[in-house]
């Protein structure tokens, strides 16, 4: 059975490690500013301007409706049919909003938006609070919101819009270009449609706000991208939204269902969340599963990247091997990077931060682990449920399962891999099962491939790392993996035709629980540091 789990972030190891339940579950709650289901009433996190909607709570989310009378209809009554529903709470700083939502209407005419932390322009009657003049917004034409609030606006219309609000001046002048901020985003395949639910993830930031929009079922990317929010037209002051409510506008006879609706803090003195965006100055390490490129799960830090094969190719060649991403650059690169491949720029090539020409393929990449069965290693194929621990500046740590049945056995491996900043290696907490009970004195192997013997394999048993160099495409790389050498049984170098088969390996057993512990990463001689056989071996060896 393939089971997906879903995150679970911690702002800090120390959360993690040794904070009481009670205390864990306050912390908790700074980060997450509004948790709401949409299945209860929704008027205990809501409020609505406009009376011609409809609103309805069901087990599946809450289901909005503008009013029936579109501009064509009538040109003036319209206008009362529009809605626009409100978070009780205000949020203030760096937040991420997240939710699903399904259409349900199949209408040609008008759109949905989102508001993102709305208040008035500070001059009465429109004051800051916008809950002190509801009234003026009984019919909530969209002029009065467009001339007398400040937020930032993302309309889902026949393409993606950004607008800053206001964009007219005192004197009610439009400001050229109508506070949009450029560009307009096409969708990447259809548009919206009818009876298809869809992932919305926002970050709002000071000066951008990043958008992710995904088909729920067939998990392709519909939107991913980042406007400049201080990039708006002359004549406008680029003050920058701190504070706000949360707003879904509805237009006459658009209909959604809206489930799981979060607003969570991104802002660390509020014990805020990583961000899952990457970039210049974010966390130096970051971790998620991937699911728009096959289930992949990639994490990183400022050297060094990997990612795991998904539920997604168990019948592919791949397995429980580890790829490297070979990165030159300090800041993350892991969403920029898959984001690019749906643009059509590949990762396999080096555009100035690294590139991915590591091959896997049936091997153990770099660091992958198997049972080690009639002097074989076995993988347990890709894995098959994830959970993220932790993503924060000072680590990321997530759990991989993986389980595969061998001559009439279940065998399986909990993976807890942990990987910290200026660390050429991550570290590996595993657990290995047998019928689904921690497995004892179970021989097992870490390995490292030679890409068919073309690497150069070496090793130090006393100090207990086995490492290979090789010559990758215009510069070199040294892979390696370390245990304690207490723990390690034998090391044992496989060189066959066989494409894929030819390895180093470590082999070793578990523990009375089941257990085994280990690092592994790489060296890049792009990257500068680690150039040569002798600095990758210095650098194994602590020196």
């Amino acid at each position: 059975m393939i089971k997906i789990l879903h995150f679970v972030l911690v702002a800090g190891v120390i959360a993690f490690q040794m904070m009481p339940a009670e205390l864990y579950a306050q912390e908790a709650e700074t980060r997450i500013l509004l948790e709401d289901p949409m299945t209860g009433d929704w008027r205990e996190n809501w409020f609505l301007d406009g009376k011609k909607a409809t609103l309805r709570n069901t087990e599946d989310g809450l289901f909005f409706s503008g009013g029936t009378v579109t501009k064509s209809d009538d040109p003036v009554l319209y206008h009362a049919h529009h809605a626009v529903l409100w978070t009780q709470k205000e949020f203030e700083g760096d937040i991420r909003i997240s939710y699903e939502m399904t259409r349900m209407d199949d209408s040609n005419y008008g759109t949905t938006l989102l508001y993102i932390q709305a208040q008035g322009i500070g001059i009465p009657p429109y004051v800051e609070d916008i809950t002190a003049w509801n009234e003026l917004r009984e019919i909530p034409e969209m002029s009065t919101y467009f001339s007398f609030m400040d937020l930032i606006s993302l309309s889902f219309r026949e393409n993606l819009r950004c607008k800053r609000y206001p964009w007219r001046d005192e004197y009610l002048v439009s400001y050229e270009g109508g506070g949009l901020i450029e560009p307009m985003v096409d969708y990447s395949d259809e548009k919206i449609l009818p009876g298809k639910t869809y992932l919305v993830e926002v970050e709002k930031r000071a000066a951008s706000v990043w958008l992710r929009l995904v088909e729920k079922d067939s998990r392709k990317i519909m939107i991913d991208h980042t406007w400049n929010t201080d990039n708006i037209a002359d004549g406008i002051e680029p003050r920058q939204i701190r504070k706000g409510r949360i707003g879904l506008r509805h237009m006459a006879t658009r209909q959604y269902t809206y489930r799981n609706f979060k607003v969570e803090s991104l802002d660390p003195g509020v014990g805020g969340i990583c961000s899952k965006r990457g970039g210049a100055g974010e966390a130096q390490t970051f971790a998620r599963f991937v699911p728009e490129r096959k289930d992949d799960f990639a994490w990183e830090n400022d050297l060094i990247a990997f990612r795991a094969y998904g539920p997604v190719l168990r019948e592919s060649a791949e397995n429980s091997g580890i790829d490297a991403w070979l990165k030159r650059v300090d800041y993350p690169i892991i969403n920029k990077w898959y984001r690019e491949a749906e643009e059509g720029k590949t990762y396999h090539e080096d555009h100035g931060e690294g590139l991915d020409n590591y091959h896997v393929g049936s091997s153990a990449g770099c660091g992958g682990t198997g049972i080690w069965l009639n002097g074989e290693r076995e993988p347990l194929e890709t894995y098959t449920e994830y959970e993220v621990i932790e993503v924060s500046p000072e680590r990321s740590r997530f759990k991989l399962t993986y389980e595969r049945q061998i001559e009439g056995v279940v065998y399986g491996e909990e993976k807890t891999i942990t990987i910290e900043p200026g660390k050429r290696l991550f570290q590996v907490e595993s657990v290995f099962l047998k019928d689904q009970q921690p497995a004892a004195n179970l021989p097992v192997c870490v390995g490292l491939t030679t890409h068919d013997g073309k690497a150069e394999a070496f090793f130090n048993r006393d100090e207990g790392w086995i490492a290979a160099w090789e010559s990758l495409g215009e510069s070199e790389l040294g892979t390696g993996a370390r245990m304690d050498p207490e723990d390690i049984d034998s090391i044992v170098m496989v060189d066959r035709k066989t494409k894929d088969e030819s390895h180093i390996f470590l082999v070793t057993k578990t523990d009375t629980e089941g257990r085994i512990s280990y690092e592994a990463g790489y060296g890049w001689k792009k990257a500068g540091k680690i150039t040569t056989p002798k600095a990758w071996s210095e650098y194994l060896s602590g020196k």
